[in-house]
């Protein structure tokens, strides 16, 4: 299996397609082959080079115990770092759930790196507004409950290596430090593509948060779940590879 070595810590990744480079992240919980199973990999790579891999704290990836590796610019870094090693000097990104915060972070400190982004089920705001719905994920992560978790957000999978759960509490416990990127993209200069089901609980949060975005373009998904958007919809795969392929947006 291939690895990429990150300050001290195993990163799982896979390489497939060729064309200009989308690097892609997953959500929470998720893992890089997520991609893979739901389509997106096979859409994207007949046009582009698709980096997919592990995050820090899931699937084949190292699940260190120090809090700050779970950070959301420590993430960032990691996306960073990743295309040095394969000499990319630009790229585009495709950030799902907890991957659109990486994203955000993307544009809002290393926007010299980027060619287009887009962002699927996310806002930008401080996760901190929103302590009250992570310490309820908290409780169901350290009840055992993370399937079910997992099952109410769409993202369950058998085939995924079995999470760890003090990764997983590090990882949502980690977003307190994130100060979100509502003031920092107001002159963002990237082209960007923010799209969330209507159906998705952070549907008005997201819609609200890409007003905040120069240069984005919020698309709303009818009849469309947080996990849904990800696992099924073929329109919103398409939508995504025209955008990517789009010379201006």
């Amino acid at each position: 299996m291939p690895f990429f070595k990150f300050d001290n810590k195993k990163i799982y990744y896979e390489i497939t397609g060729k064309g200009p480079v989308i690097i892609l992240h997953h959500g929470f919980s998720m893992w890089g082959k997520d991609w893979v199973k739901s389509g997106w990999i096979k859409n994207l790579s007949k046009d582009f080079t698709c980096l997919i891999f592990d995050a820090i704290g899931h699937g084949n990836s190292s699940k260190p115990y120090s809090i700050d590796s779970y950070t959301v610019e420590s993430r960032t870094n990691l996306v960073i770092e990743l295309s040095k090693n394969f000499g990319w000097e630009k790229f585009s990104f495709l950030g799902f759930s907890m991957g659109g915060r990486i994203g955000y972070e993307l544009l809002s400190k290393h926007k010299d790196k980027l060619e287009k982004i887009g962002i699927i089920s996310m806002h930008g705001y401080p996760p901190i507004r929103y302590r009250e719905q992570f310490l309820k994920r908290l409780k169901f992560i350290h009840s055992n409950k993370i399937q079910t978790l997992e099952r109410a957000l769409g993202f369950y999978n058998p085939e995924r290596p079995s999470n760890n759960i003090k990764a997983l509490s590090n990882s949502t416990e980690a977003l307190f430090n994130w100060k979100g990127a509502e003031k920092d993209l107001i002159n963002n200069p990237i082209p960007t593509i923010i799209l969330c089901g209507i159906k998705d609980s952070l549907f008005k949060t997201t819609e609200q948060f890409s007003g905040l975005v120069k240069s984005s373009t919020f698309l709303p998904i009818m009849n469309e779940t947080h996990g849904g958007i990800f696992h099924r919809n073929q329109y919103v795969k398409d939508i995504l590879s025209g955008f990517f392929k789009s010379k201006s947006s």
